[in-house]
């Protein structure tokens, strides 16, 4: 009898034990900042999903247990998703991350950051896996508006006649544009990681000033116009309209010295 007591106690207690377990993982579950669901790993059927989960979706909580993954999932990234799938059922990665497309029942689009575990031991049959989802849109619309700001930067510099070069503290060059090449007949690979002082392209009056100039800008970050007299590589006498400023780091430090130059010899 004592015997049976102890196993019943000590089984009463695991059960116990259990239960608190489980109402802790509820109440992460349902708290979580991120989306977070149960599936069944064979069809990709929902099991559970959190309250985060529906928001991201725009799904009531009937509606998602009435879907798989690939339901939502953008056409154009389901191809990924389901490889990542089978190698994690096949054993051949332990967890995997993501990013993909889902689209929501209204038909906009929402970027998440996808990270998928599986609920299964080593020997066990793969049934249910766990995904873990973060809404990235808005991370997403400002790398494209980023990217689109480049490309616009990169065409408004490669298609200017004035001149652009961007020089390190050091005053070496590390970016010059299209219209300073051709206005000073040269070719990128002559003047990239050099100084305007070693190119020797002022003349003899300007020669002795663009160090000091240089390090004056960096102290000051002067953007004062001034004009300079330069020579082409075939010896013609130019005089260039020079503004220039600096980019700064996060620290406050110089990053890179711009110029722009505009040819006012005419």
């Amino acid at each position: 009898a004592v015997s049976l007591s102890a196993v019943a106690i000590e089984r009463e207690q695991e059960e116990k034990a259990l239960r608190d377990s489980e109402r802790k993982f509820r109440a992460v579950f349902e708290q979580a900042a991120v989306g977070v669901a149960v599936l069944d790993t064979p069809t990709g059927r929902y099991l559970d999903v959190n309250q985060r989960m529906c928001e991201i979706t725009g799904l009531s909580h009937r509606e998602m247990l009435a879907k798989t993954f690939m339901d939502i999932t953008h056409p154009e990234d389901l191809e990924e998703d389901l490889r990542l799938v089978r190698r994690l059922i096949n054993g051949q990665i332990p967890s995997f991350a993501m990013e993909k497309r889902i689209i929501k029942p209204d038909g906009s689009i929402c970027w998440i950051s996808l990270t998928v575990s599986p609920l299964w031991h080593a020997g066990e049959p793969p049934l249910r896996n766990m995904a873990v989802v973060q809404d990235i849109t808005a991370r997403k619309e400002a790398e494209a508006k980023y990217r689109r700001e480049v490309e616009y930067n990169r065409a408004l510099i490669s298609n200017t006649s004035v001149f652009m070069l961007a020089l390190d503290p050091d005053g070496r060059i590390i970016h010059v544009n299209q219209a300073f090449l051709q206005g000073m007949g040269l070719k990128e690979k002559e003047v990239l990681q050099r100084s305007l002082w070693e190119l020797r392209l002022l003349e003899k009056g300007e020669a002795a000033e663009p160090r000091m100039r240089v390090r004056d800008m960096l102290m000051a970050g002067d953007n004062q116009a001034r004009e300079v007299r330069m020579r082409t590589k075939s010896g013609e006498s130019r005089i260039i309209e020079v503004h220039s400023s600096w980019t700064r780091k996060m620290d406050g430090t110089p990053e890179r010295l711009i110029i722009t130059g505009t040819d006012v010899t005419e």
